[in-house]
């Protein structure tokens, strides 16, 4: 365990006194002054300082052999790992200056020499000679490219999201083109190929899978799925790699594809898979070659199974953290989640500690129940559950129960990712919620018995159709009471306008009323339910306001747009809440719902923790907290 420097901030802001405006009949705003309560900002570190491995592509040439990974981040710039094989020297390269990072997915390596990958939607070539950066440019209404190939004439072709437009770079010409979008709705091109007569094939989805026939001589698009079979998912392309001929499947059919048109075949052939993301890793010996960020070695790996190991360094300002996986455990500990590559960590506040567990076994949300920390894993939705009480074990003797342990293996397609890890107040149940898989709109919800081990599966046609539930919390009733989102998920197309708060009955496990309380807010981010009804929740745009149960409306609202929105609000005693914003930290009141700022951030405010008079919070990699004034004094 590695002890962290940490950097104290102190924050000598002036109190900022004031009520949100509010359409309530009475205002309770005050103008007296404050005295300033001192508020210390603490970064605690980087919470996992590994990058994730997107790929890795070779190149061999009479006198070379070199492999080149791809990466993401939270560093200011993008970068690659450029290892020659030969020499076993490796080298962290970065990205263009005025290149932001963002994730890259497939990359190809030319067969001229050159590696073709992007940043987002900006494609990049670096020469493997050189070792520079020889051409970049941003693929239009690209928000990201999402696949990419080598055409039969070495042009480079790519398909983006999120509107499934196709782009490509000649590297002779140096002319980089788009051709637009091949599919009106779609969004995620996932696949292309190529024929002999210079058609161009692109496997289009995920709400409806399409698959696209695109002559680039002509400018002519052809939809050659069947329309009545379209469905959720993803046309795919494949190339036979001894005769270069196209196939495709698409709404589980089988064609071949010459001329821009599809015959149904009997068989396609089969795809060679390599581990990591699209990599294509093999060597002409037969050799694999992988990276492992973690331990910080290439290997190797002969057919006959001996390897050879490189080590190598880099660096790294550490792994994104969850929106929604930081939580207070029962144990004194922060737990915390990041993401590419998703990990558990944790914060000592007694040690000062700040470390992760080194196997990647962790959850997109988080909740405690007793001494459990459990959450649901991005992908698939599983279940898991860690006992505090124990050491983490994830490959324990025969005959014991790892821990972590899977409570349930999987929620596809109802939940893909988690959002909600909910803990009901009957000690025994544990619950998620989160957005469907691939394609769909409308997530379902998944429960837990701790002491029997029952499952129990909901789709969103059981809870709410179309919607996702985004937020949950209890009524003194017993009911369950949560915001939703009408958005679909990786494509997924939003067939609703309005987002919706409910009560949801937990005996009868129905949803029992419910409500669309801010016309065309799409999504209910944050919600807490006070002990007389009263909902404190926030919409898009930065709007705060209360929802009272009993009345059935809107007796609050105010523009947080100024602070970057309400995040959280926590119950400290009484009245009196603490209530976090994207750039800012309020003590509210729950009662007169009057705000006074009690500091602005040094850094953006993600989901937080409450924990022995602390304020911890997630922003960007690392982990911050700060001290809870006592109160303000008028």
């Amino acid at each position: 365990m590695t002890k962290r420097l940490s950097l104290l901030l102190l924050s000598f802001l002036l109190v900022d006194h004031f009520a949100f405006a509010s359409n309530s009949e009475s205002d309770s705003a005050t103008d007296g002054k404050a005295t300033a309560p001192e508020v210390l900002f603490k970064d605690h570190g980087i919470v996992v300082p590994i990058a994730e491995c997107r790929g890795v592509y070779v190149y061999e040439s009479s006198n070379s052999a070199y492999a080149v990974a791809t990466s993401l981040d939270r560093s200011p710039r993008g970068w690659i790992l450029f290892a020659d094989l030969n020499s076993k020297k490796v080298e962290q390269i970065n990205c263009p200056d005025n290149v932001r990072n963002s994730p890259p997915y497939e990359s190809v390596m030319g067969s001229n020499g050159k590696f073709y990958t992007s940043q987002g939607g900006m494609f990049l070539e670096f020469d493997l000679e050189t070792k520079t950066w020889t051409f970049q440019k941003r693929a239009s209404g690209a928000s990201a490219i999402l696949s990419m190939a080598e055409g039969p004439d070495g042009t480079i072709w790519m398909g983006n999201v999120y509107q499934s437009g196709l782009h490509s770079f000649n590297p002779v010409t140096r002319e980089f083109k788009d051709y637009g979008r091949m599919d009106d709705r779609e969004t995620y091109l996932q696949s292309m190929g190529f024929d002999r007569e210079g058609w161009v094939y692109v496997g289009v989805g995920t709400a409806r899978e399409n698959l696209v026939a695109f002559n680039p001589a002509t400018g002519e698009r052809i939809q050659l799925a069947d329309e009545s079979k379209r469905k959720t998912g993803n046309a795919k392309i494949l190339t036979d790699p001894k005769t270069g001929d196209v196939f495709a499947i698409v709404h589980g059919e089988r064609f071949g594809l010459l001329g821009g048109k599809a015959t149904p075949v009997d068989r396609t052939p089969g795809e060679k898979r390599f581990p990591g993301y699209r990599s294509r890793p093999e060597l002409s010996d037969g050799r694999l070659v992988s990276f492992s960020f973690a331990s910080r070695l290439i290997t190797l790996k002969a057919p006959d199974g001996s390897t050879q190991t490189i080590e190598f360094d880099y660096k790294t300002s550490g792994a994104p953290t969850s929106n929604w996986g930081i939580t207070a455990g029962p144990d004194g500990r922060i737990y915390i989640n990041s993401t590419h590559p998703s990990y558990m960590a944790y914060y000592d506040p007694a040690k000062d500690e700040l470390n992760y567990f080194r196997d990647p076994w962790a959850q997109q949300c988080l909740g405690v129940q007793g001494n459990y920390v459990f959450g649901g894993r991005y992908t698939g939705g599983l279940l898991k559950v860690f006992d505090t009480t124990k050491p983490w074990n994830r490959n324990p003797g025969e005959g014991e129960k790892p821990n972590p342990f899977v409570a349930i293996p999987s929620s596809r397609p109802n939940i893909n990712r988690p959002i909600v890890a909910f803990p009901h107040p009957d000690g025994e149940h544990i619950l998620i919620t989160g957005m469907p898989g691939y394609g769909r709109t409308g997530g379902g919800m998944s429960i837990y018995n701790l002491k029997t081990g029952k499952t129990e599966l909901y789709t969103h046609e059981d809870l709410i159709t179309n919607y996702t539930i985004t937020t949950l919390d209890i009524l003194p009733d017993g009911r369950l009471v949560g915001g939703t989102t009408v958005s679909g998920t990786h494509g997924g197309h939003a067939i609703e306008k309005t987002a919706v708060i409910f009560t949801y009955d937990w005996d009868s496990r129905k949803v029992i009323w419910k409500t669309a309380p801010i016309e065309n807010a799409g999504n209910i981010a944050m919600m807490k339910a006070l002990s007389d009804g009263r909902l404190l929740c926030s919409a898009p745009g930065g709007k705060f306001f209360v929802y009272d149960l009993n009345k059935e409306e809107i007796i609050y609202t105010s523009d947080m747009s100024a602070f970057g929105g309400a995040t959280q609000i926590f119950i400290l005693e009484g009245t009196r809440a603490l209530l976090t914003a994207r750039n800012s930290v309020f003590e509210f009141d729950t009662d007169t719902f009057h705000a006074t700022k009690i500091a602005d951030s040094p850094t953006g405010i993600g989901r937080s923790a409450v924990m022995d008079g602390r304020l911890y919070f997630l922003s960007g990699p690392r982990l911050f907290s700060c001290n809870i004034p006592k109160g303000i004094k008028n």
